[in-house]
């Protein structure tokens, strides 16, 4: 003859209420890694991609600034004796008119409303700013700053 056991639910949790409470722990940590695990799949690809080597990045604030213009001054103080010939001022050069296209940039012209400066230090910055009578709109404190000449 077969035995009948009477299942009382309170036997049941007694018995084994640490082998179910770790049961569900390991459900719900499961759960939960697949959830983040998705949303992280989900971020990494709704992103978007800023390479971190951005020619031109440092000269990207300033072209908020410059929507409405063609053509602004750049200024920069590293030539040597023949600006066309001068790797390092013509590489400034050529990243902050990649950066602010479709802005042209005149260089070492300081006869425009707008101006970005790319110098080597604060001070020659401030001089050249009194020199043509300029208020500074944006300084990103690395030698590169935007002005607006006061008289135009």
């Amino acid at each position: 003859m077969l035995k009948t056991y009477k299942l009382r639910i309170h036997k049941i949790f007694y018995y084994r209420s640490p082998y179910v409470f770790i049961w569900v722990i390991t459900v719900i940590l499961f759960c939960n890694f697949i959830l983040t695990f998705r949303m992280v799949i989900r971020n990494f690809m709704d992103r978007e991609d800023i390479a971190e080597s951005y020619p031109g990045i440092v000269f990207l604030p300033l072209k908020k600034y410059l929507k409405e213009f063609s053509i602004v001054g750049y200024y920069t103080n590293t030539i040597s004796s023949n600006p066309w010939t001068d790797v390092n001022a013509m590489w400034a050069y050529q990243q902050a008119q990649y950066a602010l296209s479709p802005v042209l940039l005149d260089f070492n012209n300081l006869n425009h409303q707008f101006i970005v400066f790319n110098v080597t230090s604060a001070k020659v910055l401030l001089e050249k700013i009194q020199e043509i009578q300029a208020i500074p709109i944006l300084d990103l404190k690395n030698g590169i700053a935007l002005v607006k000449r006061k008289n135009q």
